[in-house]
């Protein structure tokens, strides 16, 4: 579970964030997630706040790079990763840093 900094965040319950502003239920789909992951206490949860991220993702337009390349390495031990250098989104990132960490153990 996220834990938030009192400073930042000083109240209990969730914000929500997203880029889709034409779901009316939004809401109510992050509750019913919630509580899908954390139980019935997340349905006591307070809704805090919701902010609009209209650009949270990159443009995707063709033509893209091939996720599944890595890029070439900086050194032998030393490779740059993250989504950045492909598609936009945290599988991607994932999938660059587990790439680098394959291709070092190979290396040996």
């Amino acid at each position: 579970m996220l834990t938030l900094s009192p400073s930042v965040f000083p109240q209990k319950g969730f914000y929500l964030g997203e880029e889709n502003m034409a779901q009316d239920n939004l809401e109510q789909q992050v509750r019913n997630q919630c509580a899908d992951w954390f139980g019935r206490e997340a349905e006591t949860w307070k809704h805090i706040q919701t902010f609009r991220i209209e650009h949270a993702l990159p443009r995707q337009e063709p033509p893209t790079v091939n996720p599944y390349v890595a890029p070439e390495p900086i050194s032998k031990n030393l490779r740059i990763i993250g989504e950045h250098q492909s598609l936009p989104g945290i599988q991607w990132a994932l999938l660059s840093g587990r790439m680098a960490a394959e291709a070092i153990i190979a290396d040996g």
